[in-house]
């Protein structure tokens, strides 16, 4: 699955320095999941710095593959709510 982390790396990066995304420079951090439906693997951009996480994860272990899952939304729940918070803020 490298080959598709290294394309997911171009998406995001290209994304990430799109014109568009100049309103959002300060909230730099994407998140991302590949998965060829066997192995699932989980990363994220922060900033310039593409984090691959070390582990493969597989639907056999279906519990861990979705507190992971879960784990991602989470997260993703807890920074939308602080980029909205600054938003308000600075209205």
């Amino acid at each position: 699955m490298g080959v598709a982390w290294d394309l997911i790396a171009l998406v995001m990066a290209a994304t990430h320095l799109s014109p568009k995304s100049l309103i959002r420079r300060q909230h730099n951090l994407l998140r991302g999941i590949v998965s060829n439906g066997q192995f699932w693997q989980f990363g994220k951009l922060n900033k310039n710095l593409f984090i691959k996480e070390f582990n493969s994860y597989t639907i056999s272990a279906v519990e861990h593959l979705f507190s992971t899952v879960n784990y991602g939304f989470a997260r993703c729940e807890l920074e939308l709510a602080a980029i909205e918070a600054q938003v308000v803020s600075h209205w």
